[in-house]
């Protein structure tokens, strides 16, 4: 299996997802003798990834062409207990692209309530910045069994 390295910084993950992808799929691709497409969410070494597969086998067998495009790749994040409607309902704003002041102006709360709280779910959920907070809750939520 020959294939190309990924240029992101969870490279290697990422090619173990893309070539266990294709190693499942091979024998699938072969007996069927047509493309093969798949969108999966899948769940390796601490990580959820969202990928699109496209499998082209050769007419007669022996090899396949796959593109697998890993278009997620987040850290499974850590299980939140503590999370009220409040939260909820910031976190579902801040879904929708509004700023802190924005969020504050809806709920009736003041901005820095606000601030406060999504420093304490980004604290909550180990992210660093706005955008991965919104990335772990949502990939929280992938992860549930709800």
């Amino acid at each position: 299996m020959k294939g190309y390295e990924a240029h992101i910084g969870h490279s290697s993950i990422a090619n173990d997802i893309a070539r266990g992808q294709l190693a499942l799929r091979y024998d699938e691709t072969q007996r069927q003798e047509r493309p093969v497409t798949t969108k999966e969410m899948i769940e390796k070494e601490g990580k959820f990834a969202a990928l699109e597969a496209l499998l082209l086998p050769q007419k007669g067998g022996g090899w396949c062409i796959a593109v697998i495009d890993i278009q997620l790749l987040l850290p499974i994040p850590r299980t939140r207990a503590d999370i009220d409607d409040v939260d909820r309902a910031i976190l579902q704003l801040l879904y929708e692209g509004f700023s802190g002041k924005e969020i504050g102006q809806h709920l009736g709360l003041s901005h820095r309530t606000i601030e406060h709280r999504i420093e304490r779910l980004k604290q909550g959920f180990g992210a660093r910045s706005i955008a991965q907070l919104v990335a772990l809750s949502i990939a929280g939520k992938l992860g549930s069994a709800d």
